[in-house]
């Protein structure tokens, strides 16, 4: 087993002691990499050996209630998926994004989209634009322009769900 800090690494289990959407969770669903709690950790050690992290599936109903998801359908879903949510689609980043448009491009990567750095000339039905839900203006003129404009809950509420629901998440 090796430990890795880094969100480019690969990996296979993300160990969670408390749920948050964190860009390393997010990542993981989108691999379909085993999200185990942290007993998994203790009861390796006690055991002195690997034990199977599927006996361990981290579980936390009141975020899987509140963000309208389960975590073992998501997993299932990106294990047997044949292309990730964002394929085919090219994905416009306002530079003022919040968490961070490194993070937003690693997950449009991870969800095998097209991050676009410049803004789009024109729209197109394979061009998405994630802004900040509070930036109406930008918001306005791009849908003005034709476009769809969303806000990053597209994209994590699709990771977490494995399936990209276009009519949500719209800044209007």
């Amino acid at each position: 087993i090796k430990v890795v800090e880094d969100t480019d690494k690969n990996f296979n289990v993300l160990v969670m002691d408390k749920f948050k959407r964190t860009i390393k969770f997010l990542l993981a669903v989108n691999k379909g990499a085993d999200v185990v709690s942290y007993k998994w950790v203790t009861d390796c050690i006690k055991q002195g050996t690997i034990l199977p992290p599927s006996n361990y599936i981290y579980n936390d109903k009141a975020a899987e209630t509140k963000y309208k998801y389960k975590l073992e359908t998501a997993l299932e879903k990106a294990r047997n998926r044949k292309e990730g949510i964002l394929s085919g689609f090219k994905v416009f980043v306002a530079n003022n994004i919040k968490p961070s448009v490194e993070e937003i491009k690693l997950l449009i990567e991870s969800s095998e989209g097209t991050y676009i750095k410049t803004k789009p000339a024109q729209a197109k039905n394979d061009i998405l634009v994630i802004l900040n839900e509070d930036d109406k203006k930008t918001a306005s003129s791009m849908r003005e322009a034709g476009f769809n404009v969303y806000t990053t809950e597209l994209i994590y509420s699709g990771i977490l769900n494995q399936e990209l629901n276009l009519k949500q998440n719209m800044i209007k």
